[in-house]
């Protein structure tokens, strides 16, 4: 499989809009997903990968991703339905030809997107349009009035205060296209405007009891506001008492940020190193009957690496998530092993085997996966087959 560029268009399949998404790789185009209004989801010839994100199958064309390097050849699969979330497949900004498609099941929602002072991408008119069909007028205000992510929500039309609600948008128009339905309920709740909630947000949503002292600071833009939720963060984690003025109120907001920020870097580093400290030795135990036997053929070396700064240099090489993802504690689990494959000295694949009793099964096997193509390479998957034979390793399927 290999990743694909993608493309996106607007039909009508029985009685319903439809999203149909191609798939393209090269010269090669065909139809991958179809995405009904009413929630439905079908594909063909692709998948998410974890680590490769959306990949897609050729027609045709051969592919080498099984342990033993038997190429298969990929074929026009069925339609299937899809269950998972898949959101981030595909989207477009509406053009013209997409509106005359929906004009022609749905007339009148024109009016929706013509009282729109922005472009809808399909993604959210499929999100706005099942919400239009029970709550036409309703929707059509929202919109109107610039109110999209209150639009969007299905909450706001049944919300049993949507009188208060609607209230506070006529006496607040321009500050309503700015929040969500939470936030006006916080406000209405707690009687106060759009600078104190985002005081009220800062403070762990509860209320801002040093709202006026806050305000003397006159640093109330949105730059000093995230500096401020990020020294709060980092202070707690720095073990600060933030009840204390002192912590809870720094004079100089940069300076104190920057102090913590040392603080944090300097105890995440002392934790890093007696982390690896005790990941080591139990990595060691779980893996040296594989030390000592490395495959050497043609500048291409296959072993398991010995040591968790290996495994930190490889991942860095390759732009893999084998720290980030917890790899080392599944192979100190015997849930996995992780096999290197380096040619010249460069990092060439990882190839992660899947520990079945005394048996193992292939998983991922990938290269830099920076790359459009990260799939491990022939001559990795011929060098860790003479590997597994120098280990006498019994793969199954």
């Amino acid at each position: 499989m290999t990743r694909f560029e993608r493309e996106e268009a607007l039909t009508i399949e029985d009685g319903q809009l439809v999203r149909i998404v191609t798939g393209r790789v090269g010269t090669f185009a065909m139809e991958v997903a179809k995405i009904y209004e009413d929630g439905r989801v079908y594909l063909r010839n692709i998948e998410c990968r974890p680590l490769a994100g959306w990949v897609m199958d050729v027609p045709g064309r051969t592919y080498h991703e099984m342990f033993y390097g038997t190429p298969y050849t990929a074929k026009l699969e069925p339609w299937y339905k899809y269950n998972g979330m898949c959101e981030g497949l595909s989207y477009h900004i509406v053009q013209d030809e997409d509106e005359r498609v929906i004009y022609e099941l749905y007339p009148d929602f024109k009016w929706v997107i013509n009282k729109a002072d922005k472009r809808f991408n399909t993604n959210d008119l499929f999100k706005l349009l099942p919400l239009w069909k029970k709550y036409p007028s309703q929707v059509e205000a929202l919109v109107a009035g610039g109110f999209y992510s209150l639009a969007y929500n299905s909450n706001t039309y049944t919300a049993k205060d949507k009188k208060q609600i609607l209230g506070w948008l006529r006496e607040h128009p321009e500050e309503g296209k700015e929040v969500n339905l939470n936030d006006i309920r916080v406000m209405l709740r707690e009687n106060i405007g759009i600078p104190e909630l985002n005081m009220w947000k800062l403070d762990n949503r509860d209320r801002w009891t040093g709202y006026l002292t806050y305000k003397e600071w006159k640093w109330l833009d949105n730059r000093s506001r995230s500096m401020y939720r990020d020294y709060k963060e980092m202070a707690k984690e720095a073990g600060h008492d933030l009840k204390d003025p002192y912590w809870h109120f720094p004079k100089d907001l940069k300076k104190a940020h920057d102090k913590v920020m040392r603080e944090v870097e300097n105890i995440r580093a002392m934790k890093k190193v007696e982390e690896l400290k005790k990941k080591q030795t139990d990595y060691i135990a779980t893996i040296k009957r594989f030390l000592g036997k490395t495959y050497k053929g043609r500048g291409v070396e296959v072993f398991v690496p010995d040591n968790v700064q290996q495994i930190e240099k490889q991942a860095k090489a390759l732009h893999q998530c084998l720290i980030a993802n917890n790899y080392i504690d599944k192979v100190i689990k015997k849930e996995i092993v992780l096999v290197f494959v380096v040619e010249n000295g460069e990092s060439l694949a990882t190839a992660e085997l899947i520990c079945k009793g005394r048996k193992f099964k292939l998983g991922q096997f990938y290269g830099d996966e920076a790359k459009e193509n990260c799939n491990a390479p022939r001559k990795a998957q011929t060098a860790l087959k003479k590997w597994a034979e120098l280990h006498k390793i019994r793969m199954v399927a």
